[in-house]
């Protein structure tokens, strides 16, 4: 780890230099981040200002951290008496955060952005653990991130206490970053001290303890952990989860486990210092140029190999993307049509169809993109139609010398909390489908004041889109087509959709179908301004 950790150095270090044109950091701030990122003092990474002063404990006040590091904000908490700056956010509409408040046109937020988090559980201390309970986070980074969530909600409802989780190094995305590596442990484990006890391995004397080794079931209410899974304390000390995803139901849970859920997710699972010092810097370069666009264009290998989508693709690569599928064995599905999956909606859009889309609801040439992306099935040429639609269409490779990103290759989930970073402070957020990251940006922009997100719609977009490739529509009348078939929707606060359930439907196949409850945590885990004074307010740190 030392090589990561001193390419980590290198890349941040080259990150928090200005931009062209921009205001050169003083000394100061360089070091006050380099403090942060812990390369040559343990200084802490989140740091708590004594009440109304906005700077920091024990100094002679001659240093504001509003001057050190732009866009952060001193946060009341009541309970406490104590604010958390947040150098990956910033929590007033500054440098770090949306710059476009009273902005008209693409960049007007949506109605709702007084809305403020409110995850206080109210919950007693769980003192005397009834065991403990083991769990290997699944899949991707955001896959991980919220089942790692769901299990800390149900590690309290188990009364059990949580062993720092094992992280997925077998997934598609191949990244042996351990939990330390890709997460603030201290953090996380001091942000829950009032809901689970979080140990760093199991006590001595529960090592070759027997265990219970459990799959638990999908979208399952609380009833089913009461009277399937707690019994099993009686035998056993130590519950062992092979998986983590989707354990829990989007609704029909108590306030106090939705809102532990938002705790960790929003705030609890912050990323570790390296990740979020790169991510302010590279928001600060954006921020240089104007407001910006973060768009999560997934039209990647492993969604299109998922998928079976291979509309406009030469038969060579929809032979290749089907081989990767049949090659990963939780993949391996019955045969896709794949003209069936695009009309459904259940195929990304191509990178020259989402540039269209965007001019058509309003984004100038001139518009700041940020690709918030990994590596585009077809490369470069596959990027050229968005670039050329977009000039100033910005990636990683544009922002940071190659020599620091070839280092860090090897670490694609490191990668992705940067582009999660950047997506949640971005002006606009853009997913072009419906994948773990994209709907938990989106609940992550609802929870800091429902910051304008689009979800292209493609299954409304698609008949639209193929028209105008056939050559049956000028551009003029694409655009106005495509206006109307996305609709206003930009992130609107509104209460979470609950699924119906038809006739010879399974409970768990209703659930399944309701709006994610990460992707909107509303009403549990938001309260109107009005309400405030009556709540505490824990804001998001990443």
């Amino acid at each position: 780890m030392v090589g990561i950790t001193v390419a980590w150095e290198a890349v941040v270090r080259w990150a928090v230099q200005p931009a062209d044109g921009a205001t050169e950091l003083p000394p100061h701030t360089l070091q006050a981040i380099e403090n942060q990122a812990g390369w040559e003092t343990p200084a802490q990474d989140v740091v708590l200002l004594e009440a109304g002063s906005g700077k920091p404990p024990d100094t002679d006040g001659s240093t504001d951290l509003k001057t050190l590091l732009p866009g952060s904000l001193e946060l009341g908490s009541s309970s406490k008496n104590l604010g958390i700056v947040d150098s990956a956010i910033g929590e007033e509409r500054g440098s770090l955060g949306p710059a476009t408040e009273g902005a008209g046109g693409v960049w007007q937020q949506p109605e709702g952005n007084q809305d403020v988090p409110c995850i206080e559980t109210e919950l007693r201390v769980l003192a005397n653990p009834k065991g403990h309970l083991v769990v290997h986070a699944n899949g991707g980074l955001n896959q991980m991130r919220l089942g790692i969530a769901d299990m800390v909600a149900i590690a309290r409802v188990l009364e059990a206490a949580l062993v720092v989780p094992y992280l997925d190094a077998r997934s598609f995305w191949q990244d042996n970053s351990t939990f330390e590596e890709l997460f603030d442990l201290p953090f996380f484990i001091e942000a829950l001290p009032d809901d689970v006890p979080v140990v760093a391995a199991l006590p001595a004397e529960l090592q070759g303890a027997p265990v219970a080794r459990k799959h638990f079931k999908t979208w399952s209410d609380l009833q089913y952990y009461h009277s399937m899974i707690a019994p099993l304390w009686q035998n056993y000390k130590v519950i062992e989860v092979a998986k983590t995803d989707t354990t829990l139901a989007n609704n029909e849970l108590p306030p106090s486990v939705q809102k532990l859920r938002c705790k960790v997710a929003f705030h609890a699972l912050r990323f570790a210092a390296p990740m979020r010092t790169l991510a302010d810097g590279l928001v600060q370069k954006l921020r240089a140029r104007g407001p910006f666009v973060a768009l999560h264009l997934r039209y990647e290998k492993d969604v299109l190999a998922f998928s079976g989508c291979t509309h406009g693709l030469a038969p060579a690569e929809a032979d290749a993307l089907t081989a990767v599928r049949l090659a990963t064995p939780q993949w391996r599905v019955k045969e896709i049509n794949p003209l069936e999956a695009r009309r459904s909606g259940r195929c990304p859009l191509s990178p020259s169809e989402v540039g269209l889309t965007l001019r058509a609801l309003g984004f100038g040439r001139d518009t700041v993109i940020y690709l918030a992306s990994g590596e585009l099935f077809g490369g470069p040429d596959a990027l050229a139609p968005l670039r050329e639609q977009f000039p100033n269409l910005v990636t990683k490779e544009s922002l940071v010398p190659p020599a620091q990103l070839t280092a860090l290759q090897a670490h694609l989930n490191q990668w992705a909390a940067v582009d999660y970073v950047i997506s949640v402070a971005s002006d606009v957020f853009v997913a072009t489908f419906s994948g773990n990251m994209a709907k938990a940006v989106r609940g992550h922009r609802r929870f800091s004041g429902h910051r304008k997100t689009i979800h292209l719609q493609g299954k409304e977009l698609i008949p639209v889109l193929d028209e105008f490739a056939a050559g049956n529509v000028d551009v003029a009348t694409c655009w106005q087509q495509l206006a109307a078939a996305q609709g206003s929707d930009s992130g609107q606060a509104r209460v979470r959709a609950k699924g119906l359930k038809d006739e010879g439907m399974s409970r768990q196949e209703a659930r399944k179908g309701e709006e994610y409850f990460y992707a909107n945590p509303l009403p549990e885990c938001l309260c109107a301004a009005v309400e405030k004074r009556e709540q505490t307010l824990t804001r998001v740190v990443l």
